[in-house]
């Protein structure tokens, strides 16, 4: 069993450490284990992930496996095709002290976050706008009911196994620098507000870096406030980079 993200950040958080967090996604089992166990063993704090490929992320199972099957490359692990065992063994490579986080970019998550669950592992990230407008042309009414769903399973699957379901928006981060920050800073409130609508008490609020520091001090001194206001008190949250929390998840 991996460990709790939203824990471990607070734990870290209290400590005054910074969390890391290494983005990775390798097709064959056994690298993407090795790439695990090589984050879990730095001297610093960090989070593993798990990133999936561009079939996975738009619902194209079949065509991850005959990739897989047929030995060709892919960018990232393709987490349904290798099925919830497969996946347990690898997120083991992290030990229990360390989580894993499954990054995915799909507007139709359900089959990622199924596949994920059965396996033990409880943390990812996106949300219903931020994984849809800027990764396909899934129509954003299809992506909200399907994040609605998923969403829900997550919360109750995890619970049932005895865990707590983390869920990061990408708001914060959708198109980035393309987006003014008052935008990134909209839609991640809303996304960890409809996190917490469907289920999820544990959530983390992005924010992409932009041009200039002193604005983004300011944008997550705002997401800070909104979330505070917004979200329910059962909710745990935390921020990327801010003081009470410093976690560079986003």
């Amino acid at each position: 069993m991996v460990a709790d993200l939203g824990t471990y950040v607070e734990d870290a958080a209290a400590r005054g450490l910074l969390v890391v967090q290494p983005r990775m996604g390798m097709p064959d089992p056994d690298t993407m284990a090795a790439g695990i166990a090589a984050v879990a063993g730095l001297s610093h704090p960090t989070v593993a992930t798990i990133t999936v490929d561009s079939y996975t992320r738009v619902g194209d199972h079949h065509a991850a496996a005959r990739a897989l099957a047929s030995g060709a490359d892919l960018n990232g692990f393709p987490i349904a095709a290798h099925g919830p065992s497969r996946t347990a063994q690898v997120a083991a490579a992290a030990g229990p002290d360390v989580p894993v986080q499954v990054r995915h970019g799909s507007a139709s998550p359900a089959a990622i976050l199924s596949t994920m669950t059965a396996a033990g592992l409880t943390a990812t990230e996106g949300g219903p706008v931020s994984y849809c407008l800027p990764y396909g042309r899934t129509p954003l009414a299809e992506s909200v009911d399907s994040w609605s769903e998923a969403t829900r399973r997550l919360a109750e699957q995890s619970a049932r196994r005895g865990r707590t379901a983390h869920l990061e928006t990408f708001g914060g981060c959708m198109l980035g620098q393309l987006c003014p920050p008052s935008l990134l800073i909209a839609i991640s409130a809303l996304e960890a507000l409809f996190f917490a609508q469907h289920g999820i008490r544990s959530v983390s609020l992005s924010y992409a870096q932009q041009c200039h520091p002193v604005q983004d001090i300011e944008a997550l001194a705002a997401l800070g406030q909104l979330a505070g206001e917004l979200l329910p008190a059962d909710v745990d949250r935390h921020l990327p980079g801010s003081p009470c929390s410093a976690e560079p998840i986003a």
